[in-house]
């Protein structure tokens, strides 16, 4: 009798500190949203690659496409800009890079809704999935254990 609660208690001890981390994500898969924007990047006025860095840390590169198809939350962006009294390049143009890291429980595909807005203000974003989270083979953040460069491989 003693051990059977013993076990119930761990059992239920288990799945209460299981049930806050699947709560807040910590098992992220890839979203609707992501898999939307992935499908079809043209439409949202960006192109997007996938790319190794080093250390095989996944990272997207997101760039504005020149021939954007309805881009809704970019057409905003840059309206909104226009109105600011911003000078903005065309469509395509890259005048900077960005790098966009994800908060905890993230990962790189999180980020795709903003680099579509900083994309059609004419900036290319690059975006990793930080050790710990999203696709890196890296199974825990280690705060400065190791150095990981994640920009490499980026440039043209």
């Amino acid at each position: 009798m003693m051990k059977r609660r013993l076990i119930c208690f761990v059992v239920v001890l288990v799945m209460i500190c299981l049930l806050p981390l699947v709560a807040i994500g910590y098992w992220r898969v890839l979203q609707d949203y992501h898999r939307k924007i992935l499908n079809d990047p043209q439409q949202f006025g960006i192109f997007v690659r996938e790319y190794e860095g080093p250390q095989k840390t996944p990272c997207l590169m997101v760039e504005p496409s020149a021939a954007p198809g309805e881009a809704k939350k970019g057409r905003a962006a840059r309206e909104l800009l226009a109105r600011k009294g911003q000078t903005l390049r065309p469509w395509g143009e890259v005048r900077g890079t960005l790098i966009l890291l994800h908060g905890r429980s993230g990962r790189k595909e999180d980020h795709l809704p903003i680099a579509e807005r900083f994309c059609a203000a004419g900036f290319r974003c690059v975006i990793p999935d930080l050790p710990g989270h999203g696709d890196n083979p890296e199974k825990l953040a280690t705060f400065g254990k190791k150095r990981v460069w994640v920009g490499g491989g980026a440039g043209r």
